[in-house]
C-alpha cells in the first residue's frame, strides 16, 4: 500500500477539523448572542473567532455571565444549538488531549485526537447535549 497520500490526507482532514471547531465556536457565539437580544451578534463570533484560543469565547462567557450588553436567552437552546456546543467542547478537549498526550512525533496529535475524538463523543453527548452534567453536579453537591 502506498503510504505517499495517506500523510497529506491525515494533515488535511487535521486542518478541516480544526475549521470546523472554529467555525462552530464562531456559529454557536452568533446564535446564543442573537437569542440574548445582542445588537451585534456578528461581531460578537468574529471576535471569538479571531481571538481563540482560549480568549475570545471565554471574553464573550464572561461578558454573558456579567450580562454587559447580553440579557437573558429569550427562548431555550435549540437541538442545534446543544449539538454545536457538544461538537465543540469534544473537538476542543480532544485537540487539546491530542496535543498534551501524544508522544514527540509530527503524526502523533493527529492520530491522538481523533482517537480523543471517538472516545469522547458519547460522553459528550451526554455531558452536554443531554444536560446530564446537571446530574453529575447535583448527585455531587448531595
Amino acid at each position: 500500500m502506498d503510504t505517499s497520500i495517506l500523510v497529506p490526507l491525515l494533515v488535511l482532514s487535521y486542518a478541516v477539523f480544526g475549521l470546523s471547531i472554529l467555525l462552530s465556536i464562531g456559529l454557536c457565539v452568533f446564535r446564543d448572542a442573537r437569542a440574548r437580544g445582542n445588537d451585534h451578534p456578528f461581531q460578537w463570533a468574529i471576535i471569538s473567532v479571531i481571538l481563540f484560543p482560549p480568549i475570545g469565547p471565554l471574553y464573550y462567557l464572561y461578558k454573558r455571565y456579567r450580562k454587559v450588553n447580553l440579557g437573558t436567552r429569550a427562548e431555550a437552546p435549540t437541538e442545534y444549538d446543544r449539538f454545536l456546543s457538544m461538537w465543540i467542547s469534544t473537538g476542543t478537549i480532544a485537540y487539546l488531549g491530542g496535543q498534551f498526550l501524544s508522544p514527540i512525533d509530527p503524526l502523533a496529535p493527529i492520530v491522538y485526537t481523533y482517537i480523543l475524538l471517538v472516545v469522547l463523543l458519547p460522553i459528550m453527548y451526554f455531558l452536554v447535549y443531554r444536560g446530564g452534567y446537571r446530574t453529575v453536579l447535583e448527585r455531587l453537591i448531595i
